[in-house]
């Protein structure tokens, strides 16, 4: 009689738990006005006082919709949205103090209407 060897090697049983795949979460798009108004943050910096005050307004008001769209998690980009509006709320001030000096220099006292005239010589 032969002698029970080794049995030979059972059929391989399927996994039951296969490895799972990662899916992919899609990223939400970055807010279009937190780009604008981080672009007129920038812009209004670098020399947007130069076109009437407006870049810092668009920053301000950009970036409070910016950051509007990405708390309700329609978008991100918060970070941009903050910079632009923090560029915006600085360099407003000195935009407006730009502009009324160089409105107020630029007026011929002599050429006002006479109760111009008179207001600013009561003071």
């Amino acid at each position: 009689m032969t002698e029970p060897g080794p049995s030979p090697d059972p059929a391989p049983t399927p996994d039951l738990d296969p490895v799972p795949v990662p899916v992919p979460v899609p990223r939400p798009q970055t807010s279009t006005v937190a780009v604008v108004s981080l672009i007129a943050g920038i812009f209004s910096a670098v020399g947007g006082c130069l076109l009437c005050g407006l870049p810092p307004i668009v920053a301000i008001v950009t970036g409070h919709l910016g950051i509007a769209h990405t708390r309700r998690g329609e978008s991100s980009g918060f970070g941009m949205a903050l910079a632009g509006l923090i560029l915006g709320y600085v360099l407003v001030l000195p935009t407006l103090l730009l502009l009324f000096t160089g409105l107020f220099s630029a007026v011929d006292y002599a050429g006002l209407p006479h109760f111009v005239d008179d207001f600013f010589d009561s003071f």
